[in-house]
Formats: C-alpha cells, sequence, structure tokens
C-alpha cells in the first residue's frame, strides 16, 4: 500500500492497493485504517462508536434533506412528477437544490464513514445494514 495524496482529512486520503485498478480510501477498504496515524491504537471498541456516530449524523442529515423536500412540494407542488437523484424534483428552485445536494452527498458521505468503521470493528457487515434499515424505518 502506497500513499497517493496527502489530503488534510484522514477520509480522503488515496492509497495504491494491489488487485485495486483505482486509488482508494479507507472508505472502500477499512484495512487502510492501520497505514492512518489518526486512527493508531484504535480499538474495536472505538471504531464502533465510531460508526455508529457517523451512522447518527447520517440519519441527521437525511432528516434535514426530507424536511427541505417537503417543505419545498408544500410551497412549489409535485412538478412533472419527475424524480431527480439528490435533488428531488427539478423544478425546485436552484439554491434549494444546491441545499438538497449538498445534504445528498454529505449523507452519503457519513454512510460510508460508518459502514468503514463498523467493518475495523470487526463486526458484521450485514449486521451494519439491519441497523441502517431499522434507524431509517426501512424493514430489512
Amino acid at each position: 500500500m502506497r500513499l497517493m495524496s496527502h489530503h488534510s482529512d484522514p477520509y480522503q486520503r488515496r492509497f495504491r492497493v494491489a488487485k485495486w485498478s483505482v486509488n482508494i480510501t479507507v472508505c472502500e477498504e477499512h484495512k487502510l485504517f492501520r497505514c492512518l496515524p489518526e486512527f493508531d491504537g484504535w480499538t474495536k471498541a472505538k471504531h464502533e462508536a465510531a460508526s455508529r456516530n457517523f451512522g447518527a449524523q447520517a440519519q441527521a442529515t437525511d432528516r434535514q434533506w426530507r424536511s427541505i423536500v417537503d417543505r419545498s412540494l408544500a410551497t412549489y407542488g409535485d412538478g412533472d412528477g419527475v424524480l431527480v437523484s439528490g435533488i428531488y424534483r427539478r423544478h425546485f428552485p436552484v439554491e434549494t437544490r444546491d441545499e438538497l445536494r449538498k445534504l445528498a452527498y454529505a449523507a452519503t458521505e457519513y454512510r460510508d464513514r460508518s459502514r468503514a468503521h463498523w467493518r475495523a470493528s470487526g463486526r458484521k457487515l450485514e449486521t451494519w445494514r439491519v441497523l441502517v434499515a431499522y434507524a431509517s424505518g426501512i424493514n430489512a
């Protein structure tokens, strides 16, 4: 493993790893946590706590996104009914769409970090999926 980018955010640092055709982060391969000094000495329990914390942040961001969508639907209507990834409807004002897009990206980033820490804690990924589904109100 070779560090390819020296980003200040450890979750954004990219590594060249054998068997990967692209440079990856800890979000793609949890074993890279061992290569980052910020996580030196972290226990499985600490990784699990970080996972739960990022999961809670993702849920809060999702609630914020949903709140903006609900207010926008009440104000601007349903438009043409075409769903647009991240921004919900394309007829919403530019400022609203930008805010929705930022929230969608942030929630995804929090979920990616949560999943990486969950895997680093040694817990099964399926358990994490069930927790995320339960927290989101989805029947898993």
